[in-house]
């Protein structure tokens, strides 16, 4: 709920959260979407390395805030280059984070 508001504060839509990476997968191929804020670790042992894998398809730039799980360095390795943000994270560095993402060019 906090990062949404920060979202929303900013001037920016919130897509989700979505229950699932089919959900947010299906989001990213409908189009629209500026930049995503990822967690890594989703629920029933699964990651998000899927949907970042369509963001980076797609063009749309992404960051991870997560809690640091065991899983964040395998995934966010396999993305190099991707911002990855410490949870609980403040409204102001979120705004800090939308900004350096969509004044990202693909």
């Amino acid at each position: 709920m906090l990062v949404q508001r920060a979202v929303t504060e900013r001037g920016f839509a919130v897509s989700g959260p979505f229950p699932d990476r089919a959900g947010a997968i299906g989001a990213i191929e409908a189009g629209g979407i500026a930049a995503a804020l990822l967690d890594v670790s989703l629920a029933d042992g699964q990651t998000s390395a899927p949907v970042a894998e369509a963001l980076r398809t797609h063009g749309v730039p992404f960051a991870f805030v997560t809690g640091y799980g065991p899983e964040t360095g395998v995934v966010a390795s396999a993305f190099p280059g991707s911002l990855v943000i410490p949870k609980p994270v403040d409204p102001d560095t979120v705004g800090l984070i939308l900004d350096e993402l969509v004044g990202q060019t693909p």
